[in-house]
């Protein structure tokens, strides 16, 4: 409160004045909030107890914290290591095409791929699962699919010809990271096309559900067996995707909680017309890891994110 004014001539000033003071907006938000301020204050707290030496007292979660913060801070360990720790990663999941004159098409099928990107890098190209209660039995967990998280922040970025702009800006940083990966800039320019066009179809088959009917679940909510979503998508092998990466086996009799049946039908007919050598270019988000594993590439991508994404916020 700003006592100082009076209730009667500015209300907002009287209640609020004082906030306003002392609270700035950070350049990097649209917004500041007492919930905000709590958790930036979390934040510096975390931080302090992550920097604190492991300890006798510590349980095993704390020390990988501690040991995994640590990791993230030795600036000196990630330039001597480089990009090997994620080319080793590029290599396990088949080679990049874009990068290797001599890849060839893996024996196993895209779902194999898929399953190993969600299952050990927590990456949901093209499809989005998790396991979680049932929002209509909370007392069970079960399977759950969504649509995939775009590199961009919403779909619209891919779908409106005013964010051109933002699409080429993305595109370039792919193919920067592409060509710091080994990739000719010639191939990389043609090959992160294929990339986006992919992602701008993904993104058109979503946008059979508006995004603000996606907010009620209820309404999307749909609720079948492996069998039946195998029926409804044939060109995806559901079973084999999922078991890939789940601890536990499933059937085609298992339930599934769908919440994107519009948008995983269209993904259906896209992946079945795709060539393989593009859809082997879709761990690019893996790939855009390498933006994490020097100061250079930190930089680049920070770069990115403040002169293409967030410009086209403040204008």
């Amino acid at each position: 409160m700003d006592q100082t004014s009076d209730p009667c001539d500015n209300f907002f000033q009287y209640a609020c004045g004082t906030w306003n003071k002392l609270h700035m907006i950070p350049q990097d938000r649209s917004s500041i909030s007492t919930f905000e301020v709590m958790a930036d204050d979390l934040q510096v707290i975390l931080k302090g107890l992550l920097e604190e030496p492991a300890n006798s007292h510590d349980n095993s979660a704390t020390i990988k914290a501690k040991t995994f913060y640590k990791s993230c801070i030795s600036t000196v360990q990630i330039e001597a290591i480089g990009d090997k720790p994620l080319r080793d990663v590029v290599r396990e999941l088949g080679g990049w095409p874009v990068s290797e004159r001599d890849w060839e098409e893996p024996e196993w099928p895209l779902e194999h791929l898929l399953g190993q990107l969600r299952g050990d890098y927590n990456q949901g190209i093209i499809i989005e699962q998790w396991v979680g209660p049932d929002d209509k039995n909370s007392s069970v967990n079960v399977i759950q699919l969504d649509q995939m998280t775009f590199g961009l922040p919403s779909r619209e970025y891919f779908l409106k010809d005013s964010s051109d702009r933002e699409r080429k800006a993305y595109l370039k940083l792919m193919v920067e990271v592409a060509i710091l990966f080994g990739a000719e800039r010639e191939v990389a320019e043609i090959d992160m096309a294929d990339v986006l066009e992919l992602e701008i179809r993904l993104a058109n088959a979503s946008a059979s559900t508006p995004e603000a009917d996606r907010h009620d679940t209820g309404a999307i909510y749909n609720k079948m067996s492996l069998q039946e979503l195998s029926e409804i998508v044939p060109e995806f092998d559901w079973v084999f995707y999922l078991n890939t990466f789940l601890p536990t086996k499933v059937d085609d009799q298992e339930p599934v909680v769908v919440y994107a049946l519009p948008y995983l039908q269209e993904m259906g007919q896209i992946i079945s017309q795709a060539n393989r050598r593009v859809l082997g270019r879709v761990d690019v988000k893996v790939i855009n890891f390498g933006r994490w594993l020097s100061y250079d590439s930190v930089k680049d991508s920070f770069m990115w994110n403040n002169r293409s994404c967030c410009s086209y916020k403040m204008e």
